[in-house]
């Protein structure tokens, strides 16, 4: 699935399977494929479920 509608409306380039940080919370997750929504689902370290995400609480990670 794509992450079309965030692409659009925040003109934010989101790619699955990426490593981000949740600038809230400080954890670290992957990008998963999701609907088209507004919401981004990141499955975090050391969680067994994805959990919906505002595009803009997320920043791309390079290095781990």
């Amino acid at each position: 699935m794509s992450y079309e509608y965030i692409r659009n409306f925040h003109n934010i380039e989101i790619t699955i399977n990426h490593l981000v940080r949740h600038t809230v919370t400080g954890r670290f997750g992957t990008v998963m494929p999701g609907r088209d929504g507004q919401y981004v689902l990141v499955l975090f370290m050391g969680d067994k479920r994805v959990m919906p995400c505002l595009p803009h609480e997320l920043e791309a990670v390079d290095d781990f």
